[in-house]
């Protein structure tokens, strides 16, 4: 009885407030962490009804246009994901999360295939366990944590009892960090508790602050580091190297040698003094406002 009261609304998106709490990248992550619960919850038999359950109410209306208070959390999730501006316009730093919405490819029909499947409770094709990979490209999912859990929930069959316990415990720390309040937290808790799934030997790396959206640099922006590097740059380095930090990922060196020269630039600016300084921070504001 709990757990369909639970389904009767969604808890962690249900009001303004709370969806205003959220970016646009903070959607698309915990989009991909309620599915990744989903596909752990899936392999328990004991549990498979309560997954079963909620893939059925959340694709009751497939097509995620209207937010419905009714709807779990991952629908609503899935609403703002591919949402047109009145949705857009709910969620945290709208401006920066339109231009976000209009670079991000969010696989509907493949999410609904994999949710249909789930909710019919048979067995899952070879493209339809792609799912949570196929995530990762399309919503740019860079946590290695998440990509690690990811390749241990696709063998989680032929792993040992220690891995298993860290995959677990990994999964909640997400969750606890990113989908406490919403409406399938508390089915990992459960299968953690009964299975004896959670270990204290794993560090705890969740971040609990909102992640801000970082839009991908476009080419066409890229390309105006013709004016400051000359014409033989090349750009898709550049790219790639902009993209790279913005997430927070190592960056290969044949990227960092293309950029270099912006980097050699700004040095010969500071050693200049202040003087100098001063003008380029008077450029970078000008440079924002427009």
């Amino acid at each position: 009885m709990d757990f369909i009261k639970d389904l009767h609304e969604a808890r962690m998106t249900r009001n303004s407030s709370d969806q205003a709490e959220l970016t646009y990248t903070d959607v698309l992550e915990r989009l991909y962490l309620t599915i990744t619960i989903l596909d752990f919850g899936y392999k328990f038999a004991k549990y498979r009804r309560e997954v079963m359950m909620y893939a059925k109410k959340t694709t009751t209306f497939p097509g995620y246009k209207p937010f419905r208070m009714s709807g779990t959390d991952l629908y609503n999730l899935i609403h703002f994901a591919i949402g047109d501006d009145d949705a857009i316009a709910k969620l945290k730093n709208p401006e920066s999360a339109l231009a976000l919405r209009k670079q991000t490819h969010v696989p509907v029909m493949a999410i609904n295939r994999y949710l249909t499947a789930l909710a019919n409770g048979r067995a899952l094709s070879r493209t339809d366990a792609s799912i949570l990979l196929d995530l990762e490209r399309y919503l740019r999912i860079s946590n290695e944590d998440y990509k690690r859990n990811r390749r241990f929930l696709m063998n989680f069959s032929n792993l040992n009892d220690l891995d298993r316990k860290e995959a677990t415990t990994k999964l909640l720390y997400a969750s606890r960090a990113k989908l406490r309040n919403s409406d399938i937290h508390s089915l990992l808790e459960k299968i953690a508790i009964d299975r004896n799934l959670e270990t204290d030997s794993v560090k705890d790396n969740e971040p609990t602050v909102s992640k801000a959206d970082s839009v991908p640099s476009d080419m066409s922006d890229v390309m105006m580091y013709r004016y400051l590097l000359g014409a033989k740059t090349n750009f898709a380095m550049i790219k790639g190297f902009l993209e790279r930090v913005e997430r927070g990922e190592t960056i290969p060196s044949q990227m960092t040698k293309a950029y270099a020269p912006a980097v050699k630039i700004l040095n010969d600016i500071v050693k200049a003094g202040p003087a100098y300084t001063n003008i380029v921070h008077m450029a970078h504001k000008r440079a924002k406002n427009k």
